[in-house]
């Protein structure tokens, strides 16, 4: 389903690319991947908010990789403002983002 949704970014069909990246995180929702690129597919279209969230979900799982919080930077987030988050919003880091999140 990753897969699957990276194609369908790239050709441009960024609602069905959500949805195919939503099927996978429903099968496992901790898929770094999959929280990855749905944030970078909610970016796209606008929905920054919601893909903060996912990708802050995204980075604490697998803090060691940096590409989630590269985005979380290009969505204007600061340093700080990831560190207060992680800290002030544990729930960030453990609730399932399957459903849609509306900005």
């Amino acid at each position: 389903w990753v897969q699957y949704g990276q194609a369908l970014a790239a050709s441009g069909d960024m609602p069905a690319a959500e949805a195919a990246l939503r099927e996978a995180l429903r099968l496992k929702p901790d898929n770094h991947d999959a929280l990855f690129h749905l944030g970078h597919t909610l970016a796209v279209q606008g929905q920054n908010e919601a893909a903060a969230a996912i990708l802050l979900r995204a980075a604490s799982l697998k803090p060691a990789r940096s590409e989630a919080w590269t985005a979380l930077i290009g969505l204007g987030w600061t340093e700080n403002r990831i560190e207060q988050a992680l800290v002030t919003q544990p729930v960030v880091a453990t609730a399932p983002l399957i459903h849609k999140i509306d900005d």
